[in-house]
């Protein structure tokens, strides 16, 4: 395996457990949802301190520049010496993924469609990572977020979006983690 792509995984690996470890994930089931409680809606969802730091982490599997991206990730299936096991595992972890992102929320409203990516892309790139007006996920997100009502079923849904990102991350991590125990002498933290 060539040095670089040995450094990739163990960049994912770290970066994913760095994760694992946030408190955004320590409600176990009920992370986020919604009850109905008579004619009243109540969500919950982690507080906005838990998703800033796994959304700040988040990025840098979504955002090339840092060598740990599913796009520079990907460039991995042209090493040689990864094997055909770990090759075939990410595609489908990040075809399943992609399918994910493209569902669409909302098909058709006088705002325009609706989908997953729409929403994570919003949010991250266009509220809480950048807060550019100018930008297209910025304007997504006023656009769409223009009462409390549409914010609190959005974030919700977001925080399911996280979560599927989240899994494809952590099966990554985990495939990944099984490719380099086949690397002589690589021995990374349980």
């Amino acid at each position: 395996m060539k040095l670089d792509s040995k450094r990739q995984l163990e960049d994912f690996i770290e970066r994913a457990e760095k994760i694992r470890k946030f408190s955004y994930l320590n409600e176990g089931e009920n992370i986020v949802g919604f009850q109905i409680i008579g004619e009243k809606i109540d969500f919950y969802q982690p507080t906005d301190e838990q998703l800033e730091a796994v959304v700040l982490n988040l990025r840098l599997f979504l955002q090339n520049g840092d060598g740990i991206s599913f796009r520079e990730l990907a460039k991995l299936c042209e090493d040689p010496d990864i094997s055909k096991y770990w090759k075939d595992e990410f595609i489908v972890i990040r075809q399943n993924l992609n399918i994910s992102l493209d569902i669409e929320v909302v098909e058709d409203s006088n705002k325009g469609k609706l989908t997953n990516r729409d929403i994570l892309n919003m949010f991250v790139f266009g509220k809480l990572a950048h807060k550019d007006p100018k930008d297209k996920h910025n304007e997504l997100y006023r656009r769409w977020v223009t009462s409390d009502v549409e914010y609190k079923i959005l974030i919700n849904t977001f925080h399911t979006v996280v979560l599927s990102v989240l899994s494809a991350v952590f099966n990554i991590s985990l495939i990944s983690r099984k490719e380099l125990q086949k690397v002589e002498g690589w021995n990374f933290p349980p």
